[in-house]
């Protein structure tokens, strides 16, 4: 699985970094965003954030696309825990 950032800001790659520590436990949001999720879409104050990649290979090593859909949906939604902080269900 991977994301595939949209147009984020101005200074994107401080954004991705720090996007980065807080996938990777080393830092926590300052704030919580407000992130849905529309497949394959992770989006932020409902315009495009995030696009999960992955789901062709997935079908492949999966078995079904039923399964790949049920893998980047779960990988979608643990991005959107760790960037909200928090265990809230998505």
């Amino acid at each position: 699985m991977a994301l595939m950032a949209n147009d984020l800001s101005r200074d994107n790659d401080a954004l991705l970094k720090r996007m980065c520590h807080i996938l990777n436990d080393e830092e926590k949001p300052v704030k919580i965003p407000q992130l849905s999720y529309s497949a394959p879409e992770i989006l932020l104050d409902g315009k495009k954030f995030l696009t999960v990649r992955g789901w062709g290979a997935l079908t492949r090593f999966a078995g079904s696309p039923e399964a790949a859909t049920q893998i980047q949906d779960a990988f979608a939604h643990w991005v959107i825990k760790k960037l909200r902080g928090n265990d809230t269900v998505v």
